[in-house]
């Protein structure tokens, strides 16, 4: 469960990711032993991870079966969606001849 582990190494324990989830610490050791994270979390590790930690990840063989909508989203991380975004800001700006501020 690499996923899973690198999620307690980012939340700085597997206390800390317990209460983050709400849930005890044995039931994070638990799923370790198992191998397996229970999908009703899989969602909230991605958002206390911040994306570190994915659902894809935690769930690697049948993630398209339980959210397929991931499967239908776009493959852009949100880090490269907000690289892309001035860009086209900027492309706008410059076919409709206004001028846009860099921050």
């Amino acid at each position: 469960m690499e996923s899973l582990q690198r999620a307690i190494t980012i939340l700085g324990g597997q206390v800390h990711l317990a209460e983050a989830l709400g849930v005890v610490q044995s039931a994070i050791s638990g799923w370790l032993k198992r191998g397996k994270v229970p999908v009703k979390y899989c969602a909230a590790i991605e958002r206390v991870t911040q994306n570190q930690v994915t659902r894809r990840q935690l769930c690697p063989d049948d993630w398209q079966d339980i959210w397929p909508e991931l499967a239908e989203s776009r493959s852009i991380t949100p880090a490269a969606q907000a690289i892309q975004a001035p860009a086209a800001i900027n492309s706008e700006a410059l076919h409709t001849g206004q001028e846009v501020a860099h921050v």
